[in-house]
């Protein structure tokens, strides 16, 4: 190895970052990347403190690697005495072009290291333009992948009807040879056809539905589920007007329908109406009603449980001697639905969100940093986003069919295990991350141009926001956080509050200079509504603070 790349220091803590796919090949695991880089650092004289592993984890997303959220919190605390992180390959630390370059931008302007064994970039100018190569073919390989699967999978079902995976409650499974395999094995696949068990009594539940009874009162009498969240996609899969939609393919007449369109539409009906994510789970979960525009609690309307979703609703707790606490508490908690979410202090999660949007989201170069990425990224590939919709739309149908599969296995069990139900959730909140991915590339397909300003203005920008931030102002405060921020998820833990904020990049206005009243108003609409002018791009970024002990 050419020691003049080896950009460390020695003596320098470091920390290493591991991630293997659960794949069979040795030189993926993280036991034989472990080895290699503590050899690595032995032969250097750098101390290795910490080691953040992800095993059997994709690398196509930050979903589910809660190692790699620990280890970019970990070089985001003011504290951190180490000089970087040691990877074995750009690929372990993430396949997403996005995700790589912008998780890599973040930790080297924080004046962090990010060096890979393997790959052996130099930590120079040109290096980047090896990196960016790089991501390009980690990223290619994951698109290549999807298509590979996705056009054996779409043969099958166009040609056949076959559909892989469980089917949705009222229909099974029917096998049917459709041919000899190569080893002379026949070829066998699986339609979906009506489910004499189960038919009549989903029937039933849709009979109910429209005329408007409630899904408690629905669950109760069939208990169709084991869970109630799992009404969620039943009542709006249309494969019960004899629908298959599979990915990009729809098959109209699939089926004998066991609903009428007047049904169907009567259901969607009251979804919409009691769910802003049109969920039928959720009552009065719309983040844009009256009383949440009102309210005295800032985060209203934009804060979500991290554990089943739903948002969390400001809640006032009064004593005889006129003393009061406020919280932040779940509404399926309060209800008693399948959630046991503990309520979160007003201002304690309030003080650490606002905190998070100053050091962070307001930070001017981070500002301009997101903006330059967003520009080069997304710039004149309007054909590779439409091709990026494809990819999500099937990776949000995989996710829905894991969870159908996981809802039937809790439905036929007695006594479901916790990992089940704890899987599921964590399915649902990927399905949500596609579907805010989804609506991202929807937006980013209508936009026109990203206005780029000078280090100046997005100071300027910063101070604005940050000055009304700490105006107390709580009007003027609850304006900016809704411009700024898509949602919160939070939970509290012990006496942990941690979670995520998903937030806008703070805009400029055509001019570059800082934008008016007026302006920062319609794009607080805007951002919902994916405006064709707005710089819309949803980010994320985690926090946790411990509560202040009595």
């Amino acid at each position: 190895m050419n020691n003049s790349q080896i950009t460390f220091p020695p003596g320098s803590s470091v920390v290493a970052y591991l991630r293997d796919s659960g794949g069979d090949e040795q030189d993926l695991s993280v036991a034989q990347q472990q080895n290699v880089v503590e050899k690595w650092c032995t032969e250097h004289n750098i101390t290795l403190s910490r080691v953040f592993s992800d095993v059997a984890t994709p690398g196509s997303s930050t979903i589910g690697r809660s190692a790699f959220k620990q280890m970019i919190s970990h070089f985001h605390n003011v504290n951190c005495a180490d000089k970087g992180v040691i990877i074995w390959k750009f690929s372990r630390f993430s396949r997403d072009i996005d995700d790589a370059q912008f998780y890599r931008a973040d930790l080297r302007r924080r004046g962090y290291i990010v060096y890979s064994i393997q790959d052996n970039i130099p930590d120079t100018t040109d290096g980047r333009i090896y990196e960016a190569l790089l991501d390009w073919m980690n990223n290619k390989f994951l698109e290549d992948l999807s298509v590979d699967v996705k056009r054996g999978l779409h043969h099958i079902v166009r040609e056949y009807g076959a559909v892989p995976g469980t089917p949705p409650r009222g229909f099974k499974r029917e096998i049917t040879t459709i041919g000899i395999r190569r080893d002379g094995s026949p070829h066998k696949v699986s339609r979906w056809v009506p489910d004499p068990e189960w038919w009549n009594i989903c029937r039933r539940a849709w009979e109910l539905r429209s005329t408007g009874v409630p899904i408690r009162q629905i669950h109760k009498e069939l208990h169709i589920f084991g869970s109630m969240q799992s009404y969620t996609t039943f009542f709006t899969n249309r494969i019960y007007l004899g629908e298959l939609h599979y990915g990009e393919i729809t098959i109209p007449d699939y089926t004998d329908p066991m609903i009428t369109k007047e049904e169907w539409d009567a259901v969607q009906f009251l979804n919409r109406k009691n769910s802003v994510e049109y969920d039928p789970m959720k009552r009065n979960q719309n983040p844009h009603h009256p009383r949440r525009i009102s309210s005295s609690f800032l985060l209203s309307g934009l804060i979500y449980c991290v554990r089943c979703g739903s948002l969390l609703n400001g809640e006032v707790l009064r004593f005889k001697n006129g003393q009061y606490l406020m919280y932040y508490h779940c509404g399926n908690a309060h209800r008693n639905l399948d959630c046991n979410a503990r309520r979160i202090p007003k201002a304690a999660i309030e003080k650490v969100v606002i905190d998070r949007l100053r050091e962070y989201i307001l930070d001017p170069a981070l500002i301009a940093e997101r903006d330059r990425e967003y520009a080069i990224a997304h710039s004149g590939e309007r054909d590779k986003i439409h091709e990026e919709q494809k990819k999500v739309k099937y990776e949000i149908s995989e996710l829905q069919r894991k969870m159908d599969n996981i809802s039937r296995q809790i439905a036929d069990d007695p006594s479901p295990s916790r990992t089940l139900m704890t899987l599921i959730k964590e399915l649902e909140q990927q399905e949500q991350k596609k579907i805010d991915e989804l609506e991202r590339l929807r937006s980013i397909e209508n936009r026109e141009t990203v206005f780029i300003g000078s280090p100046a203005n997005y100071a300027r920008l910063s101070e604005k926001f940050t000055t009304e931030l700490v105006s107390g102002d709580p009007e003027r405060i609850k304006l900016i956080l809704r411009g700024l921020i898509d949602r919160i998820s939070a939970e509290r833990d012990g006496d942990y509050i941690r979670g995520m904020i998903y937030f806008f990049n703070p805009e400029l206005g055509e001019d570059n200079s800082t934008s008016s009243d007026e302006l920062y108003m319609s794009m607080n609409q805007s951002h919902r509504r994916g405006s064709s002018y707005t710089h819309i791009n949803v980010y994320n970024v985690d926090f946790c603070t411990t509560l202040p002990h009595k």
